[in-house]
């Protein structure tokens, strides 16, 4: 990632620009080929969650919606998806990145993409931002 997206490096939007992190882990494979990876710090559910900049109201939804399995993959497996693709052309993108160079703070964001080739040389890439509907204003 940070060869790959060195404008977003290079304008202090990473946390943890080092490629070492993202060698850390657990990885997960959907099968036929697709896969995913990002070992998040030690810790709990709750401060996993929160490393990647999610408030206290909407940790405790998770919580509540989500299955026993669900919560084991973050709070116990420390995974969490950052970037993953379903052949030919979609991708889920969930990342987290800092608010502001030098600070800690990060906002989650996800999309879901569409990538339609154009030509040879040119793809259109369609973008949409999921927000759980009951999420705090302010986030």
């Amino acid at each position: 990632t940070p060869q790959t997206h060195t404008s977003v490096v290079e304008i202090g939007l990473f946390r943890e620009p080092k490629a070492e992190k993202r060698k850390d882990g657990t990885t997960y494979w959907a099968g036929n080929g697709g896969g995913t990876t990002y070992k998040l710090p030690e810790g709990g559910l709750e401060e996993r969650l929160r490393y990647v900049g999610y408030p206290d109201e909407m940790i405790a939804r998770m919580k509540e919606q989500w299955t026993q399995e669900q919560l084991d993959v973050v709070g116990k497996d420390g995974f969490m998806i950052s970037a993953a693709s379903l052949f030919p052309n979609m991708s889920f993108v969930h990342n987290w990145p800092r608010v502001e160079e030098g600070s800690d703070e990060v906002l989650p964001f996800i999309s879901i993409r569409v990538w339609q080739p154009i030509s040879e040389n040119e793809t259109e890439v369609l973008s949409w931002f999921a927000v759980d509907k009951n999420a705090p204003e302010e986030y």
